[in-house]
């Protein structure tokens, strides 16, 4: 393995040409959650067929490394990667006028062939290569220069190994090819995903016993979010998952007081963990004090939508909800028997949630519209089982 560490911009150029006349390259990148409010990418991993891997330090280079991944997206060469939508995202974060063009998921393409269990980057590699891949330091620092070697080597086997990985599956995918190929024209669609106070609500759902609880929750992250972004630090270092818990778990929202009243007077059980918290970070942390404060406004807004958006499958579920899931039920069951056939993952054509929203949402209001498009390879499976049904 020939490992070329790339710190500095004269050597960016130099590799930029060789790079770019690839046909096929291996892609990963290295980032961290921890050092502000966006994640910070810190190297982007390349692999060549031939076995030459380049790690770009983004953290020592100027925009030329930058200019030459962006070039590398918006090329024709076949990009390899495992479960690279993360990567992805923050890729688009941080460069100016990507395009993704061109990605092919290893991790895709195994559930194609019949993978019951989503598989990592290690077992891909044991069980096509017989290679047993170290992951000690997938957790490590990668924010601290200079790297470790150790760092360094696992780095460059993250790539390293993806293009062979790419050339075995392809052989294994057999007919279905061109249901890989539809799935992987998909990844264009990537975009940065900015925060969603509604989805980060509700991994809170069990605490969410009426709309007040509601609204006392979405406080809480609106709040967290404007300091996290104010100071360029990750929510969680404002306030923690854990945190939020203790507060919604000790609130009292039975008594007749309005939550705006809640808020506009200060209560001590939301007041003092923020303002400690805004004294600790040397922070001043406002709550509105009018009732027609903007902010409120749109909390409240955000809010009810989290109560609608919770409740709204459950309601409709509800009503002839034996027969429903009765319904459900057969097709996940004849998708589990086709599946099988095709020797596909399940999950990977369709989730119960999938299905059920397909039942209560004719609409598809509820659907994924990047997964079940009208021309997505997967209603050439579904279209005949729910016609059946």
């Amino acid at each position: 393995m020939l490992v070329n560490y790339i710190s500095d911009d004269q050597e960016c150029i130099k590799i930029s040409k060789v790079i770019l006349s690839s046909d096929i390259l291996a892609l990963d990148t290295e980032f961290s959650r921890d050092y502000g409010y966006h994640p910070k990418l810190s190297l982007v991993q390349i692999a060549t067929k031939t076995g030459c891997c380049y790690i770009l330090d983004i953290l020592s280079l100027s925009s030329n490394a930058l200019v030459l991944i962006r070039d590398i997206f918006l090329s024709d060469i076949i990009k390899v990667m495992h479960d690279p939508k993360q990567d992805l995202e923050i890729l688009i974060n941080t460069i100016d006028g990507i395009i993704i063009n061109n990605v092919c998921d290893v991790q895709q393409a195994a559930l194609m062939i019949g993978y019951e269990d989503v598989p990592s980057y290690k077992t891909l590699v044991q069980d096509f290569l017989s290679i047993n891949l170290s992951k000690e330091q997938q957790n490590s620092n990668w924010m601290q220069r200079p790297l470790e070697n150790v760092q360094i080597e696992y780095a460059a086997t993250d790539v390293l190994y993806l293009i062979d990985l790419y050339q075995e599956l392809d052989r294994n995918l057999g007919a279905k090819k061109q249901w890989f190929q539809k799935e992987q024209s998909k990844w264009h669609l990537t975009k940065y995903q900015q925060y969603d106070i509604i989805k980060d609500a509700l991994k809170y759902s069990n605490f969410i016993k009426t709309e007040d609880h509601a609204y006392i929750l979405a406080m809480l992250l609106y709040m967290r979010d404007l300091i996290a972004k104010s100071k360029d630090i990750p929510r969680h270092q404002v306030l923690s998952s854990r945190k939020i818990d203790n507060i919604l778990a000790s609130c009292n929202v039975k008594q007749p007081d309005s939550v705006l009243k809640y808020f506009q007077e200060g209560n001590a059980l939301l007041n003092r963990p923020l303002q400690k918290l805004a004294a600790d970070e040397k922070l001043v942390v406002e709550f509105p004090k009018r009732s027609n404060d903007t902010l409120l406004k749109e909390i409240l807004c955000v809010s009810a939508g989290v109560w609608r958006k919770k409740n709204e499958v459950k309601r409709r579920l509800r009503k002839d909800a034996v027969e429903k899931s009765n319904l459900t039920d057969q097709i996940l069951l004849k998708i589990k028997i086709l599946a099988k056939k095709l020797e596909i993952n399940p999950q990977f054509i369709a989730t119960r949630d999938d299905i059920e929203h397909m039942i209560v949402a004719p609409d598809k209001s509820l659907l994924d519209f990047n997964k079940f498009s009208s021309d997505d390879w997967r209603w050439e499976i579904l279209g005949k089982i729910f016609a059946d049904n």
